[in-house]
């Protein structure tokens, strides 16, 4: 489970059309099951700081994240916040109906310029993995930065 960059209807309903996003996405989850370090780039006809809302607040995260699971959300020690230094869950229900997901660490959170998140393991059911092989590999960092490029945005994820 995932919880990777950015629905193309989402951001369309904020007046954002980049048909390269749909294809990007696609690749950007094909290479997600091969775990090697990855980076991808995406320009997106909308301004920085909306981009950034638009990645983190709690409904829009729903929206672009449900391309990889339908179900997913976030959860955070710090209710409704990627507040650096704040534990987070990234959460869903899997195929078989079971909830699980991923939990890190926000790391850094500059508006409008990065988010990374560090992450330590998976959420089983109920249970906290961050120790052992399977914990082991889910960890490593997702990293956002986003820059104005001539009144878009241009988004690098490097992970």
């Amino acid at each position: 489970m995932s919880h990777i960059p950015l629905d193309v209807g989402a951001l369309s309903r904020c007046g954002v059309r980049d048909l390269s996003v749909s294809l990007w996405v696609e690749s950007y989850k094909q290479k997600l099951v091969e775990m090697e370090r990855m980076q991808f780039t995406t320009r997106i006809d909308a301004p920085v700081s909306s981009v950034h809302a638009l990645m983190i607040g709690r409904e829009t995260f729903k929206q672009w994240t449900s391309v990889f699971n339908p179900s997913s959300e976030y959860e955070s020690d710090v209710e409704g916040s990627w507040q650096k230094g704040s534990k987070i869950r990234f959460m869903g229900i899997d195929a078989d109906g079971k909830r699980g997901g991923m939990v890190g660490y926000i790391r850094e959170n500059i508006p409008g310029k990065q988010v990374s998140i560090e992450y330590v393991g998976i959420v089983d059911g109920e249970n906290e993995i961050t120790e052992g092989p399977v914990a082991d590999e889910w960890k490593g960092f997702e990293n956002y930065t986003f820059s104005e490029d001539n009144g878009a945005t241009r988004v690098t994820v490097d992970v």
